[in-house]
């Protein structure tokens, strides 16, 4: 059988996971499983780029010296959970 991380990686809703797993509320799966549901992860890079790009420039810094936000580091360390 699968594991919910596999599940969310699939792109399965964290609503049906939930019901997968046998959680009586989605807040269980939300509260152990929410980093991993990628297109919640997806949208909050989505907003945090959109943040950085309407963040106004430092006095005196150029274009070119203008730092691009970093790219997120995976959600799960899979070698920590078993996987």
């Amino acid at each position: 059988m699968p594991s919910a991380v596999e599940w969310f990686d699939a792109g399965i809703p964290l609503e049906e996971v939930s019901r997968l797993l046998g959680h009586s509320s989605i807040r269980t799966t939300e509260k152990h499983y929410a980093r991993w549901v990628k297109s919640r992860q997806d949208r909050l890079d989505a907003l945090l780029i959109a943040t950085w790009k309407e963040l106004p420039k430092a006095p005196g810094v150029a274009d070119s010296q203008a730092q691009e936000p970093r790219q997120r580091a995976p959600a799960c360390d899979s070698a920590r959970h078993g996987d």
